[in-house]
């Protein structure tokens, strides 16, 4: 029996063989223990949470919008009208006066190009002429000279009123000297211009 150990050595022997045999399963299996608890995960109570870098990313360039007017759509200013693009027109609003009457003149400029262009029809620029064959009768600027300028916009086409006047009837020189006599019994051509440009004349009569 295992209690009673059989065998031709004292029996010590064999205990003493049986308890080193003991002992060594006893510590292989404590060193077995040791093993198995050291690959064990560990829980998380006695583990300090580490935080892992996040690389941050760098700035990429921002596209930033140009602040630079573009274009806004408003058209360019028109250039000035130059005298073959305009059409100048006076008429009178009767054909024939008394004598001492009171003709009215009326003025049209016409933009004939393609394009709006600007012209200046100002006191300054725009006046009116009254002659009886070649002698000078009156003039607009002889006693109420006026100044001032009124750059205006032409549309192709369009019939602009650029002035418009009403005569005494009475003969005028530069400075307006006096007296002034009543234009006589005749026939009159009157013209009207604006700057440089010239309207034909147009024929009336005082009878």
């Amino acid at each position: 029996m295992v209690l009673h150990p059989v065998g031709p050595e004292p029996a010590s022997t064999y205990w003493f063989r049986r308890v080193v045999v003991v002992l060594v399963v006893v510590v292989a299996l404590l060193g077995l223990r040791a093993c198995v608890r050291s690959d064990s995960p560990k829980t998380a109570g006695h583990v300090a949470p580490t935080s892992t870098p996040t690389a941050t990313p760098s700035p990429s360039p921002s596209t930033t919008a140009s602040t630079t007017p573009g274009p806004t759509g408003t058209p360019a200013p028109a250039g000035t009208c130059a005298d073959a693009d305009l059409k100048l027109v006076v008429s009178t609003d009767e054909s024939t006066y008394p004598v001492g009457g009171t003709p009215t003149f009326t003025m049209v400029v016409t933009n004939t190009s393609a394009a709006p262009c600007t012209r200046d029809l100002g006191p300054t620029a725009v006046s009116f002429l009254v002659v009886s064959g070649p002698a000078r009768q009156w003039s607009s600027d002889d006693c109420q000279p006026a100044t001032g300028h009124k750059p205006t916009v032409l549309s192709p086409g369009k019939a602009t009123q650029a002035a418009q006047i009403t005569w005494s009837g009475k003969t005028s020189r530069v400075g307006c000297p006096t007296p002034r006599q009543p234009a006589d019994a005749g026939t009159y051509q009157v013209s009207g211009s604006v700057g440089t440009l010239t309207s034909a004349r147009v024929v009336f009569h005082f009878r």
